[in-house]
């Protein structure tokens, strides 16, 4: 096993990473600017990102903690650059850097997140008891509208649905055009409309989509 030697500090794992850098992220309150030896830390984290010079521009001036709100809220890092232009900085992309297939995989998402979402209304409005709770179509237990997951059944598990369209298309993931990485995007997407749509006609016609519990839908992903 490898070490990894950032700002300084040796670490033996990627999760020691993760805690140092969720410890910083928790003790900085939102909208105050990182100190100086936690800046210079993640500083050095960020040259570990695929886009760090994208990101970096004509310097880092400042890093702040701040609240997205884009999901669910939770506390982000964003860089100030030396002109005074902000991004989103994500300390996941930096220890766990996303390749062409993650990024394909995750604007494949977001051409049927509508659908999958519209599945998950109606499938509550159908089922749901008097507590706003379904059954998980897997382990049985009762989950609320918060806690639940839909999930895709096998055989035509999301996976296999990328998989699956990248084949009978031919496609290069690695030459798709995807937008999403400029300043504060987080979501990726097909640039290609039709791209889009085609997938998502591609993803309706395989699909069948169930709820289920956020630990059981974790399982399923390891």
């Amino acid at each position: 096993m490898g070490t990894y030697q950032i700002g300084g500090k040796t670490f033996r794992t990627k999760q020691e990473i993760v805690q140092r850098v969720r410890g910083i992220l928790d003790r900085t309150p939102v909208g105050a600017t990182l100190e100086q030896g936690e800046f210079a830390f993640m500083l050095d984290l960020l040259q570990r990102h695929r886009r760090a010079a994208q990101k970096i521009g004509g310097g880092v001036r400042a890093i702040r903690a701040d609240l997205n709100t884009h999901w669910k809220p939770y506390k982000m890092f964003t860089l100030i650059r030396a002109d005074g232009t902000e991004t989103d900085f994500s300390y996941r992309a930096c220890v766990y850097p996303t390749s062409a297939d993650a990024d394909f995989r995750k604007a494949c998402r977001h051409a049927v997140v509508e659908d999958v979402l519209e599945f998950k209304r109606s499938a509550f409005d159908a089922q749901a008891n008097e507590y706003n709770e379904i059954r998980c179509a897997v382990s049985g237990v009762m989950v609320a509208w918060d806690e639940a997951h839909v999930d895709h059944a096998p055989p035509w598990t999301f996976k296999a649905i990328v998989d699956a369209f990248v084949d009978e298309l031919a496609i290069d993931v690695s030459a798709v055009q995807l937008a999403g990485r400029a300043d504060n995007e987080f979501q990726r997407r097909f640039v290609d409309a039709e791209l889009a749509a085609r997938f998502r006609r591609f993803h309706n016609a395989r699909a069948r989509l169930r709820i289920v519990t956020q630990a059981t839908n974790l399982e399923r992903c390891r």
